[in-house]
């Protein structure tokens, strides 16, 4: 493979994606790309509301701070047999659609997302991230849940 889209969020349920990566066949060559979605600021919140640009700036803050963690432990997973390139993206709007994107612009081999384990209204009303990568993607996705 030459690329992997490595799509996590900001939280603990991001752990088992990047665990998961020690079931794969990695080359020491293959890129790796971390990524995280924000959701897009709303742009009818009036521009004279304190903190508008302040969220979306910590919320950015906290994201590289969070995905420079797992890339460490993606190095540290890896070991030194491996000498890839390993990316950081954060983008914003709809995550499926920005998970497909980066895995195009980066020729990506394969997506590795986890799912939140939703069922039956909770996932007719809430959608699944997951499954409109499926869906979407020109390449394999691995689902972890």
């Amino acid at each position: 493979m030459q690329a992997i889209v490595i799509a996590v969020d900001v939280s603990s349920e991001a752990n088992p994606v990047v665990e998961a990566l020690q079931n794969l066949y990695i080359s020491p060559e293959t890129t790796l790309v971390l990524a995280h979605v924000l959701a897009p600021v709303p742009s009818d919140i009036p521009a004279d509301i304190p903190g508008k640009n302040s969220e979306p700036h910590e919320q950015i803050l906290k994201a590289e701070q969070y995905l420079e963690s797992q890339a460490k432990r993606i190095a540290t997973t890896l070991g030194d047999e491996w000498n890839g390139v390993l990316e950081v993206e954060i983008a914003s709007g709809d995550p499926a659609e920005e998970i497909v994107r980066l895995a195009g612009i980066y020729e990506a081999d394969l997506i590795v997302l986890g799912s939140r384990g939703l069922a039956g209204m909770n996932r007719v009303i809430l959608g699944s991230v997951s499954a409109q990568v499926v869906e979407q993607s020109r390449c394999s996705v691995y689902v972890v849940k």
